[in-house]
């Protein structure tokens, strides 16, 4: 079932997602940077579950491939939706290439079994992360206070609805492999971005803050 080629029409875009949710399916809009879309041409979107914050293809083709400014942006907008890494891989180049495009960008998915349910019950719940290489090993909230635990990075960030950000960083050569952040319930919602030494990031999916004591609620795609 191919939609109509009506690209400039959104309510018809968007009528399409979510007939398409009713049969079953989950969209993920992919790649905007390097569609070179802009804010214009994403910002009346809705329903989508998830969009692609890191593309290890399109980062060969031109350094397209991270772009988390588009995931803020839908999410400022009021959009509930995950953000996911992938390879796009084509596999033009040999694994021992510099310019192969496999084994790039993932999910790490938090799954009781390696079934399909598992699996995809996970990837609708949010109970995952995405990454370049670095691992977000555990996030909780406990009397409004942030704790994170990482794999050994140089930045722990976390990015809300505002400018402002919860931060932590070390001087090059030192790594740290966890953080903790006072919330103030300002922030309405967070996200959580590392990055390692190699320059590689990984991120949480958005958390809704709830209540006057900060507790996360995962965005999900029945609330899009």
């Amino acid at each position: 079932m191919l939609p109509k080629r009506r690209y400039n029409d959104m309510d018809y875009i968007n009528e399409y997602i979510q007939r398409m949710k009713k049969y079953g399916f989950y969209a993920c809009y992919n790649h905007p940077y390097w569609l070179l879309q802009n804010y214009d041409d994403y910002k009346n979107l809705r329903g989508f579950w998830g969009m692609e914050i890191y593309n290890y293809g399109c980062e060969h083709d031109g350094l397209y491939g991270f772009n988390p400014q588009s995931y803020d942006e839908m999410l400022r907008l009021g959009n509930r939706l995950f953000c996911v890494a992938t390879d796009d891989n084509h596999n033009q180049y040999p694994f021992d290439n510099p310019l192969c495009d496999s084994f790039g960008g993932f999910v790490m998915v938090k799954a009781e079994s390696l079934t399909y349910e598992a699996v995809t019950g996970a990837l609708l719940r949010g109970d995952f992360y995405s990454s370049m290489g670095p691992e977000i090993y555990a996030m909780s909230i406990t009397d409004g206070v942030l704790e994170i635990e990482t794999s050994p990075v140089e930045k722990i960030y976390v990015m809300t609805s505002g400018r402002n950000c919860h931060k932590t960083v070390v001087p090059m050569g030192q790594t740290l492999t966890g953080a903790s952040f006072t919330l103030d319930g300002t922030e309405e919602y967070i996200r959580v971005q590392i990055r390692d030494a190699q320059g590689r990031y990984a991120c949480s999916n958005a958390y809704e803050l709830c209540g006057t004591v900060p507790r996360l609620r995962a965005y999900n795609m029945s609330d899009g």
